[in-house]
């Protein structure tokens, strides 16, 4: 998160809110991401709503937990496609990040590697910062 706080205080049009915050699909359906970065300009009235947003993040990062169902995931990954989202998911286990953008093929970044979000501007982030413990 310390990465990410500094990104949006470098980059003052972009906000992130941790887990629990509600955010709503174009399915209707309504998902809280792990962590989420939003254009400011994207907020009514310029403030974060206190229950849920009506409006679905630019980028929803997601850390993979074993006890999620292929089924669940895949649910995910669709309402987050089906509505714009970049989806940054993060494997602990095998230690690297699924980068699935909507419209295009899926990404691997791998430890050794920075997190590069075309969409972000200037966010560039070592994966392996990712995996200290």
């Amino acid at each position: 998160m310390a990465y990410v706080t500094a990104f949006c205080e470098s980059h003052p049009d972009w906000l992130w809110v941790p887990s629990n915050a509600v955010f709503t699909m174009d399915s209707g359906n309504w998902r809280l991401p792990d962590l989420s970065l939003f254009k400011r300009d994207r907020l009514p009235n310029g403030v974060i709503p206190q229950t849920r947003a009506e409006f679905a993040p630019d980028v929803a990062f997601e850390i993979l937990s074993p006890g999620n169902s292929p089924s669940y995931i895949q649910q995910k990954r669709k309402d987050y496609r089906e509505s714009g989202v970049i989806q940054v998911r993060i494997d602990p286990e095998k230690r690297f990040i699924e980068l699935i953008h909507p419209d295009r093929a899926l990404e691997y970044v791998q430890e050794s590697e920075d997190l590069e979000i075309t969409g972000v501007p200037q966010f560039s982030l070592a994966v392996k910062n990712l995996f200290v413990f």
